[in-house]
């Protein structure tokens, strides 16, 4: 993340829109951040999606962004349009903001780049908002493993060989033929 964030700004970027690999968002959720980031390029922008009891280990889903009780997260299915923390999902992070983060970014360890960013972000007065036209969907949705109604049901997971890649037709300015 470090890297690309120096890579971008060298280029000319004023902020970063992140993917998150298990998310899956369509053009409208696309246009929905960038026109957020256009309208507010100091805010950090957070696509409004669900996590699920798999990536959570909670009974049930919580959105992926909400406000803060003193020092924790409050894990609600509550729609905040604050996102005083927030995972990374599908987020649109301003330069400012990235900057701050770049002397912290090598402690961070999987599953602590969000909640550093947001940290960060709270630190900084830097404002989190969702942006409620941009719905991704978090695919990490299969239940835990110590989930016994799972295993008594007759619903299978598809088989992870079943899956192909989809080429998206996008490619880089200058690169023939090269899917990104």
């Amino acid at each position: 993340m470090a890297a690309y964030w120096r890579q971008a700004r060298q280029d000319g970027y004023d902020g970063v829109i992140w993917q998150d690999p298990d998310i899956v968002a369509d053009p409208d959720d696309l246009e929905a951040m960038r026109e957020q980031a256009r309208d507010y390029p100091d805010w950090a922008h957070v696509a409004a999606h669900k996590l699920w009891p798999a990536s959570t280990m909670r009974d049930s889903w919580v959105w992926g962004h909400g406000i803060m009780d003193g020092n924790r997260p409050v894990l609600s299915q509550r729609m905040q349009p604050r996102a005083e923390w927030f995972a990374l999902g599908l987020t649109y992070t301003p330069g400012r903001l990235l900057d701050l983060a770049l002397p912290h970014m090598p402690a961070w360890v999987f599953g602590q780049v969000d909640s550093g960013l947001a940290a960060v972000a709270r630190q900084h007065n830097i404002t989190g908002r969702v942006v409620p036209h941009a719905r991704p969907k978090h695919l990490h949705f299969y239940p835990r493993e110590d989930d016994a109604s799972w295993r008594k049901g007759s619903v299978q997971s598809p088989s992870v060989t079943s899956l192909q890649p989809l080429s998206t037709g996008w490619t880089k300015p200058g690169a023939s033929g090269e899917c990104t």
